[in-house]
């Protein structure tokens, strides 16, 4: 997982002052088993411990496709290294509940800008054999309305990211309550990133001073409850560094991408 290091106001001129991809869920607390049953392991071919571990969440969008962000597969294209597991609940554990399948495409926005402000922070992932929907415990993620704000709603994030920072990366899905705030109040927390790399149409920004869920599993779901339904609000692209109390956490506005996302 890359690390990009926040850089403060007086050294702006001599460095970019992004912060680092999410890779934490801070003060979470262990998801109960199917909780998430659209939550998804993204993982990557290890040479060095010869096998696949996980990187990143994603999201099932169907039996054949998969949403995750984008700079979790920029750093390599090529499809025989990586895997998705659905299903799972305990990386260290099988439940019999596990489907492990390989990627046939890859397919980042055309217009995603690491260099910038990550806008455009998605990638389609299409399998190379179907999965088997189970009713509770695989299933497609709920997709919002191109016109859904999700502002002010009861949110939960989930992943299997570091739940301090530096720390090992838990073997059991955690899950953290945030709620979406306001694109003007998430810039002004965010600080000079808030100001350069904001976008209000692509972001969509969440807080929660009760847990400190500053950071979830990058490429990972924000689900909202709305009328009853979770609904994918966003999928996990940044923050800054060493989640200052305070700091809101970024994702990328499914919303907006509804046409891009291509589902019938």
């Amino acid at each position: 997982m890359k690390t990009f290091l926040f850089i403060c106001l007086l050294a702006a001129v001599f460095a970019d002052p992004r912060a680092k991809f999410l890779s934490r869920i801070v003060n979470g607390v262990e998801a109960e088993p199917n909780e998430f049953p659209w939550q998804v392991s993204l993982q990557y071919w290890s040479e060095a411990n010869q096998r696949f571990s996980h990187i990143c969440g994603a999201v099932v969008l169907n039996d054949t496709s998969i949403l995750t962000a984008a700079h979790c597969v920029e750093h390599d294209s090529t499809v025989s290294k990586y895997e998705i597991v659905v299903g799972e609940h305990d990386l260290s554990l099988p439940s019999g509940n596990e489907q492990r399948m390989k990627l046939s495409i890859i397919n980042m926005h055309d217009n995603y800008t690491p260099s910038g402000g990550y806008n455009n922070d998605l990638a389609v992932l299409t399998l190379s054999s179907s999965l088997t929907l189970i009713d509770k415990i695989v299933e497609a993620a709920r997709l919002p309305s191109s016109t859904q704000t999700f502002t002010e709603k009861t949110c939960q994030i989930s992943g299997w990211g570091r739940t301090v920072a530096n720390g090992a990366l838990p073997d059991v899905l955690q899950k953290a309550s945030t709620a979406v705030i306001p694109h003007s109040e998430c810039r002004g927390s965010l600080g000079l990133a808030g100001l350069l790399y904001l976008n209000a149409q692509d972001h969509i920004c969440i807080y929660s001073g009760t847990n400190s869920a500053c950071n979830g599993d990058s490429g990972g779901p924000l689900v909202c409850d709305v009328n009853g339904v979770k609904q994918l609000a966003g999928v996990t692209s940044w923050g800054l560094a060493d989640c200052p109390v305070g700091s809101p956490s970024v994702y990328v506005r499914v919303s907006s991408y509804i046409d891009w996302i291509g589902l019938p």
